[in-house]
Parts: structure tokens; C-alpha cells; sequence
């Protein structure tokens, strides 16, 4: 599948004009870094931005992201199989992370889930569980990383 695939699955289960929690960040990168975690760690700066947690913000220059704080951060992911990063972003996407309440419909979930993991090669790697990355009140998600691009999805919600 594509990405623009993922793109509409995703945009169809969370409309972009939402203006209320849970929110979703998502990015895919294709180009720019040479490595893989410097891919991982250009995708996750350039899709959490501002919300990232500020140690980890305040050392992101544009060029590479070698901060301390976010390696860290990233080492402590916990490295997953395909089928558990798909069952992971489905679980994650059906009910809000906060509460527990039923947020979207679990076919659109579970779309969004396999078109995502679907935008890289058999070859990926995929992380979860990572430590706060923003300073939402509950956050999670997926990190992948191919031979040609990083990309993640990300749900953050508030009490």
C-alpha cells in the first residue's frame, strides 16, 4: 500500500479539523538522513515539533537531532514484531487513552493500523511503549524505520 493510502485511512477515522483530545501525529520521511535512527530521529522532530517534551525540544537543531535526551528516549522503545505494531495502533485507536471510551470505529482503526505499517518494507523495524515523548498527560504509539524511511504515528490525550 501507499502512503497516500494510510494518509486517507487515516484522515477518514480522525478528520485533521478535530479540535478536541485525543489527538493523533503522524508522519512518514522518506528522504534526508543517512541512518536509520537519524531518519527516526528527524521524523519524530519534524512530526511532534513543538509538542515534544522540552529537554528533548530544546536540543533539536534542524540538522540531525543528536540530543542526549532523545536518544534515550528512544532506546528505551521497546522493538516489536509487524503484526504487534498493527494490533497495537489498532488497540490504541479504538478507545481514547484517557478513559477508555469507545473513540473510532474499530474497521477504521484497523485500517489505518495496516495501511501504516504497510508504508514499509519486510525489512522494518518497529518500536513502542517509549517513555513521554510530549507532555501530554498519556501518550502512545508506533516508530518504524526501513531501509529507505521512518516514519510514526502517535496518539496523545488528556484527562
Amino acid at each position: 500500500m501507499s502512503e497516500e493510502a494510510f494518509w486517507a485511512a487515516l484522515d477518514a477515522a480522525v478528520p485533521r479539523d478535530r479540535g478536541d483530545y485525543p489527538f493523533v501525529f503522524a508522519g512518514i520521511r522518506r528522504k534526508g538522513a543517512r541512518t536509520q535512527r537519524e531518519r527516526i530521529e528527524e521524523v519524530v522532530a519534524m512530526t511532534l515539533g513543538r509538542r515534544l517534551r522540552r529537554p528533548l525540544r530544546r536540543t533539536l537543531p534542524r540538522r540531525r537531532a543528536s540530543s542526549r535526551a532523545l536518544d534515550e528516549a528512544l532506546d528505551r522503545g521497546h522493538e516489536v514484531d509487524r503484526a504487534q505494531a498493527r494490533f497495537f495502533l489498532e488497540s490504541a485507536l479504538c478507545t481514547t487513552l484517557a478513559y477508555g471510551e469507545e473513540w473510532v470505529e474499530s474497521n477504521r482503526a484497523r485500517h489505518v493500523a495496516d495501511t501504516f505499517v504497510a508504508c514499509f518494507g519486510p525489512e522494518a523495524t518497529f518500536w513502542t511503549n517509549y517513555p513521554q515523548l510530549t507532555s501530554s498527560l498519556v501518550e502512545t504509539g508506533v516508530v518504524a524505520v526501513d531501509s529507505t524511511a521512518a516514519g510514526i504515528l502517535w496518539i496523545v490525550d488528556e484527562d
